[in-house]
């Protein structure tokens, strides 16, 4: 399948006066083929959420990207201009943002909030995006559209937020979605719906899609390719089933038994990965995870291990694989 973004030695530190950097991301580099639905893994604070944001140059002011490449479509938009880059944004690559109600604009209504993307996209006006606009919130199932379209954000349940928000990401067609966690804080029932209708419209559209999620079970059913990341890093990287059934990384093999099977008979022991993850403006110049990890040797200690191809398609960063 054609490649469509590569994303290499991507680096997005936060300088802070008189105290240490922050190095949230620290050379993040892969691939996401047309059609391919990547997972983004990991524990909070490990760095998912600001490595999508700096694909789209959306990352925090407070935060610099300080190094890397995210080549999309053979252009690296790292360097194109802010007029560009706003091109870019929504029609080509879309994203659906962690917290709706935060990301949704509380003093427009639905509507309006919709019907500018086909405006500033499509050059549509008047009424033909507004009838876009009610178009998207039927294709992803809210019901009662019309008063939908004249209601508030604070006016709708968190599910039909985020179905908002899944509408206004589908507006333009784009090439690739990137979905921020986007069934956080809903029922089961709800996040089950919401997956099924951006991974269906994906799929059906020939979409690629970058989900960013620290729920296993998620991406079980859909990942094809799996990044797992620690303090800034990717660790490991494979297809869905090699990371479930042949993980290599420490870290990946605690992250699996903590969480529970229904395909083991008998039931699973949940162990619990000690200690907690590292500040990541103390971190040292060794393995990140070697202060939690049973295989840690001197050698972790002092140096950081280069994430490597270890079988076909199957790439690990640990010194004792």
């Amino acid at each position: 399948m054609e490649e469509i973004l590569q994303i290499a030695n991507l680096r997005t530190y936060f300088f802070r006066r008189f105290k240490p950097t922050i190095k949230a991301v620290d050379g993040v580099s892969y691939k996401v083929k047309k059609g391919e639905t990547i997972a983004l893994v990991g524990e909070s604070g490990c760095g998912k959420t600001i490595s999508a944001l700096s694909i789209l140059r959306l990352n925090p002011p407070t935060s610099t990207i300080v190094e890397g490449q995210v080549k999309w479509l053979g252009h690296d938009i790292l360097k194109v201009p802010d007029e560009e880059i706003c091109r870019i944004r929504g029609k080509d690559i879309a994203m659906i943002f962690q917290n709706p109600l935060s990301s949704l604009n509380p003093l427009m209504t639905i509507g309006r909030q919709i019907s500018e993307t086909f405006q500033t996209h499509h050059c549509l006006c008047g009424k033909d995006s507004w009838n876009e606009a009610k178009r998207m919130l039927n294709l992803v199932a809210v019901p009662d559209v019309e008063s939908k379209m004249t209601a508030y954000p604070f006016q709708l349940s968190g599910g039909m937020r985020q179905r908002v928000m899944v509408a206004m990401a589908l507006s333009c067609d784009p090439k690739l979605m990137i979905a921020d966690e986007p069934t956080t804080a809903l029922d089961v029932t709800t996040q089950a719906q919401i997956l099924s209708l951006i991974c269906t419209a994906n799929r059906e559209a020939g979409r690629a899609t970058i989900l960013v999620t620290h729920d296993l079970g998620i991406v079980a059913r859909y990942a094809d390719t799996v990044n797992i990341m620690y303090a800034g890093h990717i660790v490991e990287s494979a297809g869905c089933m090699d990371i479930y059934h042949t993980p290599l990384h420490p870290y990946t093999e605690a992250l699996l038994k903590s969480v529970p099977r229904i395909d083991k008979i008998g039931g699973n022991e949940l162990i619990p990965i000690p200690g907690y993850p590292p500040l990541l403006d103390r971190l040292g110049p060794g393995c990140p995870f070697e202060a939690r990890c049973t295989r840690r040797t001197t050698k972790c200690l002092k140096e950081m291990p280069p994430i490597e191809e270890v079988s076909e398609n199957h790439y690990a960063a640990c010194w004792h694989i």
